[in-house]
């Protein structure tokens, strides 16, 4: 098949390329600015005669990680960033031979305050997008979901962090504190988190463009790794893969958490300790997919990786 990937040029992105050469697709990478090897493209502006002989896009491209600063409206920012150029992704994909368009969209879009335990937050719970970023993806969604209206595929993935070597957002903040000297006060951190390898991911998407790609199969769908892991097995096994001793205390995560807000760190303390438990039955079981790397093990392989 010959598949475009945009945001070629970013974490999600670079693996995309990868795995999708080398399971033979011709890829065409787009990217935002000048990048040896790929195409410059303004995801505003695209056209149906841009994607012409395309046979699928995979959407990685998008705007997370922000902070404000004066002057900068966030969540106009967002939209742009993310609704607006999937919106007009989706456009030129409904108006031209595409056959499939997969956008990675965020469990953010679904929010994860209220149903993050449990059997795991499902596609079918009310949604309560998780601030500007979420808002924008899951507004970003619906133009993809439409895509069965002209008898196209279209599919939102909804992935909680990812992992892998080169990874943005939280998985570098997990690693910074595997790295510390310190001991670390998680010895009684038994939370309950879903977290998604990027090879994971990979693999579920040469799983989907290998499939009869029935747009009765479009929508939106969660994807996690299979386990579900506590903080306390997380940092363990990055100090392991780190060669650093496993260094833990026990500590009380109430209080933690209390001493979190206190300092006004309140998203640090439900981040690091509370809950987030997708379930991801539903893409298992429409895509006849499961992953085929368990999540410590995959962490430990990402780190390794990234040793000099």
């Amino acid at each position: 098949m010959k598949i475009v990937v945009t945001g070629a040029g970013g974490f999600a992105g670079r693996h995309l390329v990868a795995a999708l050469r080398g399971a033979g697709h011709e890829v065409v990478p787009w990217v935002r600015r000048e990048t040896p090897g790929a195409v410059v493209v303004d995801l505003l502006r695209v056209d149906p005669a841009m994607l012409e002989g395309v046979d699928a896009v995979v959407h990685s491209a998008g705007v997370a990680h922000l902070r404000a600063r004066k002057g900068e409206d966030l969540t106009a920012l967002f939209h742009e960033g993310n609704t607006l150029t999937t919106t007009a992704l989706a456009a030129a994909v409904a108006a031209s031979g595409v056959t499939a368009l997969i956008h990675l969209s965020s469990i953010a879009a679904a929010g994860y305050t209220e149903y993050a335990t449990g059997a795991g937050l499902a596609e079918d719970q009310a949604i309560a997008p998780s601030g500007p970023y979420g808002e924008s993806k899951l507004l970003a969604e619906a133009p993809v979901e439409a895509l069965r209206d002209v008898g196209k595929f279209g599919v939102n993935l909804r992935p909680p962090l990812l992992y892998g070597a080169g990874a943005r957002g939280n998985w570098p903040k997990l690693l910074q504190l595997a790295r510390s000297p310190l001991p670390l006060p998680f010895g009684s951190v038994r939370n309950r988190r879903s977290f998604l390898g990027m090879g994971n991911l990979s693999n579920l998407i040469l799983t989907i463009l290998s499939r009869d790609l029935n747009s009765d199969l479009s929508g939106t769908y969660h994807v996690a790794d299979t386990e579900v892991v506590s903080l306390r097995e997380v940092v363990t096994i990055l100090r392991s893969a780190l060669g650093k001793k496993r260094g833990l205390l026990p500590f009380p995560p109430a209080l933690m958490k209390t001493l979190l807000k206190a300092a006004g760190r309140g998203s640090m303390g439900d981040g690091l300790f509370g809950d987030l438990v997708v379930d991801s039955s539903r893409v298992r079981e429409a895509f006849a997919w499961s992953p085929p790397v368990a999540t410590l093990d995959g962490m430990r392989r990402s780190v390794e990786r990234e040793i000099p």
